[in-house]
């Protein structure tokens, strides 16, 4: 995921260096056509990731994602993320309305707010304008047998 601008052109100067490997193996096709055909496919293998990266990070910049829906909590920190780009805002931005640095930004986004507490993430949410909800389903008498009996298990 493209976390900032800084990013986002590094994305576009690697598109265009694939683009112009793509126009060189074209131009100066390989005697075996075998390599050719591989040289080409590893140049899109790299692109499609690269493309959907870049498509979805204007996606957000632009406004066209606007909600998110049914997503599971461990993808609450990607959420986050998205939500400060479809914001507009800088890591720096967001920094300063949490009260922080830009650098605490920079971590958490990075490590997937893997150290950050339940509470940290509900203020990054307020800071970001974006609501979130909780909802699930407790676990019936025979799913908490199957999982009293993993317990047991592993003690």
């Amino acid at each position: 995921m493209i976390l900032n601008q800084r990013e986002y052109a590094a994305a576009l100067e690697q598109r265009r260096r694939l683009e112009r490997a793509r126009a060189d193996y074209l131009a100066r096709p390989q005697a075996d056509p075998q390599m050719q055909e591989a040289l080409l496919i590893s140049v899109e293998a790299m692109r499609g990731p690269l493309e959907a990266e870049i498509a979805e990070y204007e996606a957000l910049r632009h406004g066209d994602i606007a909600t998110f829906a049914d997503t599971p909590l461990d993808a609450l920190p990607v959420v986050l993320t998205q939500a400060r780009i479809a914001a507009g805002l800088t890591q720096r931005e967001l920094a300063a309305r949490l009260g922080t640095v830009e650098s605490s930004v920079q971590r958490d986004e990075a490590g997937g707010y893997a150290r950050a507490t339940l509470a940290r993430l509900a203020r990054v949410a307020a800071a970001l304008g974006v609501r979130l909800a909780v909802s699930g389903q407790f676990a019936t008498p025979e799913a908490r047998g199957s999982a009293d009996a993993a317990t047991a298990s592993t003690d």
